[in-house]
């Protein structure tokens, strides 16, 4: 989204075309490099929500070669909103930077919500890096902006005759399909049935967050070993492939997409299936299934997903049946979990995990894939280095695995609020995810050999 939003739609391909342009050109080239295109409606402006910052920007995006800037800023405007538009003039470019601004109306009216949520369901880019759209006040936002300072610029320089017409609607549900049509008023119902449990359910939530498994699979390695845990880490790294490349072949849209009032906070990708609930029902019953004391492990991990499910169905970014086809890919995962764990033996498995998201990343244009093909090869690169992965120290060893995975999980989070390019932040996401799987394969391993750590009385303990 030019200054707003830089390389949205192709991160993983453009940090390798935008190196070699580097390379080849240096600073010589002062022509622009990205337009966005400003639409607004009695002073609100058009603004979408990125899925990298979770803020709101201006349309826009990079120009592609033999684009003119007004081509570009169009274009930008038509693949994140599904809006088509036509420039009514030229704003100037943004201090500081090579971003063409233009002034825009859209050709149809943008269907909107009385509290201003426009209707994304025709964008070719639902489902990929924007999450939401909104007319945004920049005298006073009702959101977070990712450039603010840029606000001013804005309003300093928009013509006040380029309104693009509008129609209000109460929500977008008859662009739904049948099925979610049908499913809504259940929807609906369900979200206030669920009101009374909502701590239970906002707990039930974080078994398919990222942030609690950078917790708690460093905490589980003493008791697991490396073994099981690489193992558990292939399982959910074949899930993780699974769920996105179903997402993104069925492209089925989430509730709010359909009725912004369902959710106070958007949700990135499309819904089906729910891989919150995928991940809870594969984790917890692989954990299960390795603990003697736990009777019934298949119930209790059922049961965990259905309420991690609930929750989402809760937060209204999925439909029961985004749920019932989660809750179905986690159990058919879970019934090859012996040969997942067989191929997590394999260094070439590993391998052929990371390359595989990455191939898919490539065409699809989804960092999530990049983030597990780093992953891939930090471990597989770890697991290829002659160490001893046992330990007596298991206090030392949670410590050190925690520790590197806080780090990591530090960086990604604060990276979109230190940079504003989209494709650094990316990058170093990855580059701290694959220096995750290092640590964690072959890194901790080191450190306890180490006479800082106590070598001597590790292999005293192993004896």
């Amino acid at each position: 989204m030019g200054t707003f939003i830089l390389c949205e739609k192709h991160p993983v391909r453009f940090w390798l075309i935008w190196s070699l342009l580097l390379l080849a050109f240096g600073s010589r080239a002062e022509g622009p490099v990205a337009a966005i295109c400003v639409v607004q409606h009695q002073g609100k402006v058009l603004m979408v929500q990125d899925r990298v910052s979770d803020r709101f920007g201006i349309t826009g995006g990079y120009i592609d070669g033999g684009e003119t800037p007004e081509q570009a800023a169009v274009r930008e405007l038509h693949e994140e909103t599904g809006l088509v538009g036509e420039v009514l003039s030229h704003l100037g470019r943004i201090e500081h930077s090579r971003t063409e601004v233009f002034a825009c109306r859209t050709r149809e009216p943008l269907q909107v919500t009385a509290d201003g949520a426009v209707n994304l369901l025709g964008a070719p880019n639902l489902g990929g890096e924007i999450l939401s759209a909104r007319l945004v006040n920049l005298t006073a936002p009702d959101v977070a902006l990712r450039f603010p300072e840029h606000a001013d610029w804005l309003l300093a320089h928009l013509p006040g005759q380029s309104d693009s017409a509008i129609t209000e609607l109460s929500d977008f549900s008859q662009q739904g399909m049948l099925l979610h049509r049908a499913e809504l008023p259940w929807l609906r119902l369900l979200q206030h049935g669920l009101e009374p449990i909502s701590p239970l359910l906002a707990a039930a939530n974080l078994f398919g967050e990222q942030a609690l498994y950078l917790i708690l699979l460093p905490l589980l390695l003493p008791w697991l070993g490396w073994q099981r845990l690489r193992g558990l880490l292939f399982a959910l790294g074949t899930l993780a492939l699974a769920i996105t490349l179903l997402k993104i072949s069925i492209g089925w849209p989430r509730p709010f997409h359909l009725d912004p009032a369902l959710a106070s906070q958007a949700s990135s990708g499309f819904g089906m299936p729910s891989g919150h609930t995928a991940t809870a029902l594969l984790f917890w019953g692989l954990l299960l299934q390795g603990w003697p004391r736990c009777r019934h492990p298949m119930l209790w991990a059922s049961l965990i997903a259905l309420l991690t499910g609930l929750a989402r169905i809760r937060l209204g970014v999925h439909f029961p049946s985004d749920v019932a086809g989660g809750m179905l890919l986690g159990a058919a995962l879970l019934s090859q979990s012996e040969r997942l764990a067989r191929l997590a033996e394999r260094p070439r498995a590993w391998w052929a995990l990371s390359l595989l998201a990455m191939l898919a990343a490539w065409p699809t244009q989804i960092p999530a894939l990049a983030a597990l093909a780093s992953l891939g090869v930090g471990i597989s690169l770890g697991q290829s280095l002659p160490l001893q992965r046992q330990s007596g120290a298991h206090l030392l060893l949670a410590l050190l695995a925690l520790t590197g995975s806080l780090l990591c999980g530090l960086l990604m989070w604060q990276l979109p609020y230190l940079l504003g390019s989209t494709l650094l932040i990316l990058s170093l996401q990855w580059l701290a995810l694959l220096l995750l799987g290092l640590w964690l394969s072959a890194g901790i391993w080191w450190c306890l050999t180490l006479p800082l750590f106590g070598r001597e009385e590790h292999e005293r303990q192993e004896a």
